[in-house]
């Protein structure tokens, strides 16, 4: 059941971009007392800073738009950056000791809002106030195109500009699971593919929602004379 209201729609997405914006500057270093530049190398904060910087753009769009039941702008980005986001939360829940947000026994607020808040909201966001049927067959493969773009990035980054993350830490990868260090090229690879074809798997079900929702959707409508 769908949402129809371009106000609704534009207030969700403002309140979820003020979240995701704070949680985002507060890491960045406002919360710190100086700029991080390891703050970039995270895969958690570049897939959360493209979600907001979406949720803000559609929002303003969704605003000035005159229908009642506005189109998700830009769909093909959205479904991209919906798995990106998705690929963050189930990542940082089953694979980084349930996202952080209670490492060292502290409860840290930014690890809530940037491992869940965020990617479920953006998870309902579509749900709730997107027409459906929007998704072709070939995007779920494509959609994995950002987060094997980061690990591209990193791997340059460690290997051919000597980056070291996690100095306390005693690690120059930002995430233990892609620590070639540690694990070595081979455990490491595969740990990759089975994620690329577990998030590939999983695009075809957003994308299978997508459909029967759509259907769904055809189906309660009232039939033409």
């Amino acid at each position: 059941m769908y949402i129809r209201s371009k106000t609704a729609s534009a207030v969700y997405k403002i309140l979820l971009a003020l979240v995701g914006t704070s949680a985002l500057l507060y890491e960045v270093g406002f919360g710190y007392g100086h700029f991080r530049s390891v703050f970039f190398c995270y895969f958690t904060n570049l897939s959360n800073i493209a979600v907001v910087a979406y949720l803000w753009a559609a929002a303003a769009v969704t605003l000035r738009r005159n229908s009642v039941w506005p189109e998700p702008w830009h769909p093909k980005l959205k479904h991209a950056l919906m798995l990106a986001i998705t690929v963050t939360w189930l990542v940082a829940h089953f694979l980084l000791d349930h996202g952080g947000v209670f490492k060292g026994g502290t409860f840290h607020w930014t690890s809530l809002v940037l491992h869940y808040i965020v990617p479920i909201g953006m998870i309902l966001d579509w749900l709730l106030f997107d027409r459906k049927g929007t998704m072709s067959r070939f995007e779920p493969p494509c959609w994995i195109a950002f987060p094997l773009a980061y690990l591209v990035c990193i791997m340059v980054g460690v290997w051919c500009f000597g980056l070291y993350v996690r100095v306390d830490e005693h690690s120059r990868w930002p995430y233990d699971f892609i620590d070639f260090d540690k694990h070595g090229v081979g455990g490491v690879s595969l740990t990759v593919l089975l994620l690329i074809v577990g998030f590939v798997i999983l695009g075809y079900v957003y994308m299978l929602i997508d459909h029967l929702m759509d259907r769904s959707e055809a189906n309660t409508l009232p039939a033409k004379s």
